[in-house]
C-alpha cells in the first residue's frame, strides 16, 4: 500500500519520526497524542505509545485510528502536503527482532507500549489537491 504513494509525498513518510495518532473516546471526544512511528511492513506501522497516553486507556473501547504526518508552509499554504493514515490498533509483545529494529532499552520498555497500526486508507494531499488509497477487501 505504502509503494502507491507518489514520490513527492513518500519522503514525509520516510523523513519524519514523529506524527500526531487520535482516536476517539466513548464520548466522541477526540484523544490526540504526538507519538514516535516507523513503518513496519507495506501496510503498517509501527508506533511507541506511552503507558500515561489517553490513547492506550481508550483502545478498550475503539481501536480504530487516524495518524497524520505533514509539512506546513505558512507564507504559502499551497506547499501544504502531508499523509493521514486510517486502520485499528493492536498492542504487540516485545520481542527481540522489534528491540533491535527501534533500538529500545530495558528503562524505556517499562514506559511504553509498541502498537502495530494496520492502514486501511491513505489521504494524501499536496496544497489543495487530496487523494486516497484505500486497501481491496
Amino acid at each position: 500500500m505504502f509503494s502507491k504513494i507518489p514520490f513527492a509525498l513518500k519522503r514525509i513518510l520516510d523523513n519524519n519520526s514523529v506524527g500526531a495518532i487520535s482516536t476517539i473516546s466513548v464520548y466522541n471526544i477526540p484523544i490526540i497524542d504526538f507519538v514516535p512511528f516507523i513503518p513496519l511492513s507495506e501496510s503498517s506501522l509501527l508506533f511507541i505509545i506511552k503507558n500515561t497516553s489517553k490513547i492506550i486507556k481508550n483502545l478498550s473501547n475503539n481501536s480504530y485510528y487516524t495518524f497524520t504526518i505533514d509539512e506546513i508552509h505558512l507564507e504559502d499554504p499551497t506547499k501544504n502536503s502531508g499523509l493521514m493514515f486510517e486502520g485499528r490498533l493492536t498492542a504487540l509483545p516485545f520481542n527481540q527482532d522489534l528491540i533491535d529494529k527501534i533500538n529500545i532499552n530495558e528503562k524505556l520498555k517499562e514506559m511504553v507500549q509498541l502498537f502495530e497500526g494496520k492502514v486501511t486508507k491513505i489521504v494524501m494531499w499536496r496544497g489543495p489537491y487530496f487523494k486516497t488509497i484505500r486497501t481491496k477487501k
